[in-house]
């Protein structure tokens, strides 16, 4: 089978969630099917970056979103009362470019990876179609409403309606429909939402192996690309409001804030107790090298993949309620939850001083991800409801 794929961003590096679930679906759906690649982007992507994708497909196209047309776009989606996000891919002359790649390269299937590139392909009829949600953007920019002050609640509290109004319609477009968690799919507000298929991303257990004797020198981390907007809130939170708390009861522990293009606040959250580290090229290690991860996300949707990679390398893990709804591992054996600051700390403090529940949880979350979060058993899933269509 030729399948067509489209991204709004050319999947790799892997710093961002969305690339990292389509680099491994890509992957896996190459070993028995031709893949045609076509990414949206706005810089140059380098050769090391495309040789990474070059085994796996049979060709990569990539079109170039001109920065400086960008705003008069958004501009004009926002006055016809339209998603900005939805506007700031769209592109009408990439999009007759696509269509004609479409015809001469006759795909069985069309794999669009978030709504934000629906427009490209969605009255296209004579393929049959994939829309990935991936994730309930909608639900995300209504937190991030509630979290601003003004104008911003009033911009991302208007592109939560009008993202939630694009996600239900564009339902109808598309043969199938996938996304990344049962949270996510309620937040799809169509009377069929319980259409869409649930496909959650997977681990490479072999890449993010557990260390049986770790020797950390971090106490506490948090990983993710951290220009993004509930990482850099999750950042601040663990630094201003837990670090402080444990610094009142005398624990001054070592924080590790990791990730790419950290934003101007997460540098500012640097001192002699807080590395911000950005970028490292061995994330492995970074979760090796600390004690506990701490991921006080509050305003996210989707699945987080830091947190099933932390597991999967026997870190003990501390997160949200919210966030586990998406996993569904087990409070308190799998992993630790807490939804304000003194739950954090209190987990924190009980983690450190309680070897045998330590040793305990990190046994019990490399299990969990081991027998419940597996690349290939959901790529082989995606891959039979494509077959369905």
């Amino acid at each position: 089978m030729k399948i067509m794929v489209l991204t709004s961003r050319f999947p790799y590096p892997l710093e961002k969630g969305d690339k990292l679930r389509v680099f491994h679906q890509i992957v896996g759906l190459a070993k028995s099917n031709e893949i045609v690649l076509c990414s949206l982007t706005d810089h140059e992507v380098s050769e090391e970056h495309l040789d990474q994708l070059r085994p796996h497909c049979a060709s990569i196209h990539l079109f170039r979103l001109s920065k400086w047309l960008i705003y008069p776009r958004l501009l004009r989606w926002f006055l016809r009362g339209n998603s900005i996000q939805v506007g700031y891919f769209t592109n009408y002359v990439i999009r007759r470019k696509i269509r004609k790649l479409v015809f001469k390269e006759k795909p069985d299937h069309i794999y669009c990876q978030l709504v934000r590139m629906a427009e490209y392909v969605r009255d296209i009829f004579h393929v049959s179609k994939t829309i990935d949600y991936m994730d309930a953007f909608s639900k995300g920019m209504e937190r991030r409403a509630s979290d601003s002050p003004f104008p911003l609640n009033y911009i991302f509290k208007r592109e939560s309606k009008y993202l939630r109004e694009y996600e239900a319609k564009v339902f109808y477009d598309f043969d199938l429909c996938t996304i990344i968690s049962e949270q996510d799919r309620e937040y799809i507000r169509n009377p069929y939402n319980d259409q869409i298929k649930v496909i959650p991303n997977g681990v490479n257990t072999s890449e993010f192996f557990f260390e049986s004797n770790p020797k950390a020198s971090v106490d506490l981390l948090f990983v993710g690309n951290m220009s993004y907007y509930p990482n850099v809130k999750a950042a601040e939170y663990l630094v201003q409001k837990i670090g402080a708390q444990l610094n009142e009861k005398g624990l001054e522990l070592k924080i590790n804030v990791a990730g790419a293009s950290p934003s101007p606040l997460v540098q500012s959250l640097a001192s002699n107790q807080v590395e911000v580290s950005g970028w490292v090229d061995d994330i492995v290690a970074t979760y090796h090298n600390a004690k506990i991860f701490v991921a006080p996300l509050f305003h996210g949707s989707g699945l987080q993949n830091k947190i099933l990679e932390a597991m999967a390398c026997g870190v003990p893990v501390i997160t949200t309620t919210q966030t586990n709804n998406a996993i569904k591992a087990k409070p308190g054996e799998e992993l630790v939850l807490a939804d304000n600051e003194q739950e954090f700390t209190d987990a924190i403090i009980r983690l450190l001083e309680d070897e045998s529940y330590f040793m305990e949880l990190r046994t019990k979350a490399r299990k969990f991800v081991e027998q419940n979060y597996s690349w290939d058993v959901f790529v082989s899933a995606l891959l039979d409801e494509i077959k369905k269509t």
